[in-house]
């Protein structure tokens, strides 16, 4: 409204693929969509009409939706329109005689709610949503014996440290020797879909040291060590014969960064981390 156009939206979903400069409408990701908004002169009030449907998609706890309308003020004086709201659970499209929007209201499984925005008697948008427990996704909460997340260290980022392709036994496409170098780390980038919480790390590793029963890491978490001097007992035979160290750690919803870092120089090979 005013002096202001659409540039371009989004809402930060992994499995939306509409473009994002166009439409001037956007599916919300729980609850969310990011509006650009360009200005079209220099001093002109610009105001912006949100209106959303706004529902558990799969009704897992309710089955109550909601409409909602908002005009938001970005520049100048602020409209105060009057909006009426209509809107239709049986698939038809909405008229100013449908039933009017005064409250939620619950729907049936399998429903598709659509509503017609009226701005000062002038029929502006027409809004769209579908429920139903084929519909959207939900993150669930850690059970603690979720799926297997796992990483091989040659594909990780490496500091001080190489990847190795002669050996046995090891995993993937070869495995990380930490050079004999104190500070010499390995870190890796994962991504949890489950909910925060505890769960253990395990380190597959290699080492066989003839002066020492074997050496230490330290071992960092999203930024804060975990353990700076975690113990791992020599293996049977370096490069060919692997062993695993089980550290508990916690994990945040989402991205995660864990780091392995030599605490000695007397190096050591990493071949892979699990967290389960």
């Amino acid at each position: 409204m005013g002096a202001g156009k659409i540039k371009a939206l989004d809402n930060g979903s992994p499995v939306d693929v509409e473009q994002h400069v166009g439409p001037n409408h956007r599916t919300a990701f729980y609850g969310l969509t990011r509006a650009y908004i360009e200005s079209t002169d220099q001093n002109g009030a610009i105001n912006l009409l949100a209106s959303c449907i706004l529902g558990e998609k799969k009704q897992i706890t309710s089955n109550l939706v909601s409409i909602d309308t908002e005009i938001i003020n970005l520049r100048g004086d602020k409209v105060d329109p009057k909006i009426d709201v209509f809107y239709t659970v049986n698939g038809n499209v909405p008229t100013i005689s449908s039933s009017k929007y005064q409250n939620s209201f619950k729907i049936e499984k399998e429903t598709t709610v659509k509503a017609l925005i009226v701005v000062d008697g002038v029929e502006t948008q027409i809004l769209e949503e579908r429920f139903g427990e084929n519909e959207g996704f939900t993150w669930n909460k850690n059970t603690g014996d979720g799926e297997q997340i796992g990483e091989q260290a040659e594909e990780a980022t490496l500091n001080n440290a190489k990847i190795i392709t002669n050996g046995a036994n090891f995993k993937g496409k070869g495995f990380v020797s930490m050079n004999k170098a104190q500070g010499a780390s390995v870190s890796w980038y994962q991504e949890n879909d489950g909910g925060a919480g505890p769960a253990d790390l395990y380190v597959r590793y290699s080492i066989k040291l003839k002066e020492a029963a074997g050496t230490f890491i330290k071992v960092t978490v999203n930024g804060k060590v975990v353990n700076d001097k975690l113990f791992l007992p020599n293996s049977s035979n370096m490069g060919k014969a692997w062993s695993k160290a089980k550290l508990p750690i916690k994990i945040d919803r989402g991205a995660n960064t864990i780091k392995i870092e030599t605490v000695e120089d007397k190096g050591l090979f990493i071949d892979e981390i699990i967290i389960r």
